[in-house]
């Protein structure tokens, strides 16, 4: 890969910094990738070339590339830092292959561009971004170089036409976002870029690449600001699996003239909560919504919705929460995480049981009910599932890899095994076909359907057909069927 041509340029109230693209190893066509602010941050907004290797590095590793080479000086402590990270994502995903050579044109030095020592943070109005936020504003005098005085909330656009027809979820987060900066004096930066088109894979995005993805926007800004706080996007558990924003990863994305900070791994997830809850700007704006918002507030029926109204509740503050469609929450509300089958990781259980004593204190002994009844669920749910793993391990030779169809998780291994990676649920048939086509890129030549997935193959347009031709139906028993791709 081949990053070059780098560049600025103006127009409208809009800066943009931007590069070609031209892939050497892999059958796609250069294009030109871009970032934009706003033109009054102009003096802070530069086309850093640490920024391009940083956001581009792991596409081009997933891509089969040989080499990265950027135009431009690059830092040699980012390099340093990026070996370590590369070697731990090289450790959780082998398959991935030999990591990239990097490369610059014009050599490597260590160099600061600005003479301040300001601190940023990435922020989305969720609870992990809002809480670091919160505890940085209560904690940190205004007057230490740690305090944030600037926040960035990073738009994926393809290109700058889509804004006449923004999805609901970037509209609402814009406003938000906007609502909470000028309520406490930080500006709200926004940032809009096309870096999708690098890898618009959802699962590596999520468990390989957003760390770096979300890092390299800020080095963008490195003229002003030398640290950026990038807010935990993980659960305790996840401390202990591989995921795309990890303590050990997210600090390798720093160089000598940007500090990234993963934040907020001293909280539990309710602490957090609760520390929003008492911050009347943060309980006013939060978004955490998963499902389909309106452009004024959380959908409400969404895992992550349903979660955070119940320590709402808890808090006795859900009905000053303007962005929530309900005051209160009832048990079947509640009890729509098993109707939903949204309740398939015990860090769920244990969030929901670390709320029960407060419930308890404010009488709310049917929300109690309903969430005792989460473990056993699980429990069941589990031991079901270990049963169609124990039977797809026998058939799946040694040295295979294989992809287990699955309604909920996306990425990741699948549990008690090292040769399974979860599938998610597609959008539509092509997607899933695409999809399909990428895991195979990767090694992977086993699909399993269990009882709650093989109703995809007659659901999504042409994923049957598509099985059928490319790989020999192996149906194991009543409840397994998998497809081996022919060779």
């Amino acid at each position: 890969m081949r990053i070059f041509d780098i560049g600025t340029k103006s127009y409208n109230d809009i800066k943009r910094v931007e590069a070609k693209v031209e892939w050497e190893e892999t059958d796609r066509s250069p294009f030109q990738w871009y970032v934009e602010t706003d033109k009054k941050y102009q003096p802070d907004f530069w086309p850093n070339p640490n920024a391009w290797l940083l956001g581009s590095i792991l596409p081009a590793w997933h891509a089969r590339e040989k080499r990265v080479q950027v135009e431009g000086m690059l830092c040699p402590i980012l390099l340093a830092k990026l070996k370590i990270a590369l070697s731990i994502l090289e450790r959780w995903y082998p398959e991935m292959g030999p990591t990239p050579a990097i490369e610059s044109t014009e050599g490597i030095r260590a160099y600061r561009e600005t003479a301040h020592a300001e601190s940023a943070s990435l922020l989305t109005c969720g609870v992990d971004s809002m809480a670091t936020l919160c505890w940085n504003r209560k904690f940190i005098p205004l007057d230490n170089p740690r305090s944030i005085k600037g926040v960035f909330f990073v738009e994926f656009i393809e290109n700058p036409s889509m804004e006449d027809n923004l999805p609901n979820d970037i509209l609402l987060r814009r406003k938000l976002v906007k609502r909470v900066a000028e309520s406490i004096g930080v500006d709200a930066i926004r940032v809009k870029t096309n870096i999708w088109e690098l890898d618009g894979d959802g699962w590596f995005y999520t468990y390989k690449w957003h760390g770096a993805a979300l890092s390299a926007m800020a080095h963008f800004f490195s003229r002003r600001f030398n640290r950026t706080y990038l807010a935990t996007s993980i659960y305790q558990d996840i401390l202990f699996r591989p995921w795309g924003s990890h303590p050990l990863l997210d600090p390798c994305y720093s160089s000598g003239d940007m500090e990234i900070e993963h934040d907020g791994r001293h909280l539990f997830r309710y602490e957090k909560i609760a520390l929003i809850a008492d911050w009347t700007v943060g309980l006013r704006n939060i978004l955490v919504c998963q499902g389909e918002p309106s452009t004024e507030m959380n959908c409400g029926a969404c895992m992550k919705c349903l979660f955070t109204m119940a320590a709402l509740v808890a808090l006795g503050k859900l009905d000053e929460a303007e962005t929530f469609p309900y005051d209160d929450m009832t048990p079947d509300l509640l009890n729509t995480l098993i109707d939903y089958d949204l309740i398939y990781r015990i860090y769920q259980v244990e969030f929901l049981e670390s709320l029960i004593p407060a419930l308890t204190g404010r009488g709310r002994v049917d929300l109690v009910s309903v969430i005792r009844r989460f473990r056993p669920y699980l429990i069941e749910k589990e031991l079901k599932f270990t049963k169609y793993t124990k039977i797809i391990s026998r058939a799946v030779p040694d040295g295979q890899l294989y992809a287990l169809a699955d309604n909920k998780n996306f990425g990741g291994s699948v549990e008690d095994s090292n040769k399974g990676r979860f599938w998610g649920l597609p959008k539509d048939g092509l997607t899933a076909i695409s999809e399909l086509k990428e895991l195979r890129k990767i090694g992977i030549n086993y699909i399993v359907f269990t009882p709650e997935t093989i109703w995809w193959l007659d659901h999504f347009d042409k994923l049957g057909d598509y099985l059928d031709k490319t790989c020999v139906k192996l149906h194991l028993n009543e409840k397994t069927t998998i497809f081996h791709y022919n060779h």
